[in-house]
C-alpha cells in the first residue's frame, strides 16, 4: 500500500516513539487565513516573507529622497516617523553643490509645532515651510551660567550650520534646503525630531 498524506486539524498527540519519514515541515509559520508560508525558521536565523505592519506612525522609507541639483556626491532625506512624533535624518556622502541656490527636499509629513535637531559636518542649511519659506532657526550659542538659568540662542532665518544644536518653533516645518555654492565634499548628518 502506498503512503497516504495525513492532515491533522490542530493537534497531533503521540504516545510512545513515532518515526516520521518525510513531508514534515516543522520550520514554517503559516498565514492563519490562507495557509501560505509567512516565515521559515532556519538554523541560521529566520526568513520573513511579508514584513509586518507595526504602526502607521512608522514610515520605514529605506530608499529616502535624494536632494536635487548636487554637483558632487549625494545627499538623502529619510523620514522614519510620521505620527505625532516625527523623525527626519539627512545624510551627505561627499555632497557638493557649486551652483547658487538651495537644494530643497520636502518632508513626506510636515512637523506641525516644533522640532529640535543636531547637525555634524553638514554645511549650512535652511529649515523651511513645506512651501519653501525660510523658518526662524534658534541655534544654541551659549549654555546657562548656572542651574535654573536660561541658555542663549542665535535666532535667524538664515538657517543653521554644521556642528550645532538647534530648534524651530513653527506650525509648518516641511522642508530642508542645503545651501548652494558649497563645493564640499560634505560628509555630514542632520537629525531632527519633533511634533
Amino acid at each position: 500500500m502506498a503512503d497516504q498524506p495525513v492532515t491533522f486539524a490542530n493537534t497531533l498527540a503521540v504516545t510512545g516513539v513515532t518515526t516520521l519519514t518525510g513531508g514534515v515541515n516543522t520550520g514554517t509559520i503559516r498565514d492563519n487565513t490562507t495557509g501560505a508560508p509567512q516565515a521559515t525558521l532556519l538554523t541560521a536565523g529566520i526568513t520573513v516573507n511579508n514584513l509586518l505592519t507595526l504602526s502607521s506612525s512608522l514610515a520605514l522609507n529605506t530608499g529616502g529622497t535624494a536632494f536635487p541639483n548636487g554637483t558632487a556626491g549625494s545627499a538623502t532625506l529619510y523620514q522614519f516617523m510620521v505620527g505625532t512624533l516625527k523623525l527626519v535624518i539627512v545624510t551627505e556622502s561627499a555632497w557638493g553643490k557649486s551652483t547658487a541656490g538651495d537644494s530643497n527636499v520636502t518632508f513626506p509629513t510636515t512637523f506641525s509645532q516644533w522640532a529640535i535637531g543636531i547637525a555634524f559636518g553638514s554645511g549650512p542649511f535652511h529649515v523651511n515651510t513645506s512651501g519653501g519659506a525660510n523658518q526662524i532657526v534658534n541655534t544654541i550659542s551659549g549654555f546657562p551660567a548656572s542651574a535654573g538659568l536660561a541658555g542663549s540662542v542665535f535666532s535667524t532665518t538664515a538657517g543653521a550650520n554644521n556642528n550645532n544644536v538647534f530648534e524651530i518653533q513653527a506650525t509648518n516645518i516641511g522642508q530642508i534646503g542645503l545651501y548652494g555654492s558649497q563645493t564640499g565634499p560634505l560628509n555630514g548628518i542632520i537629525f531632527m525630531i519633533g511634533v
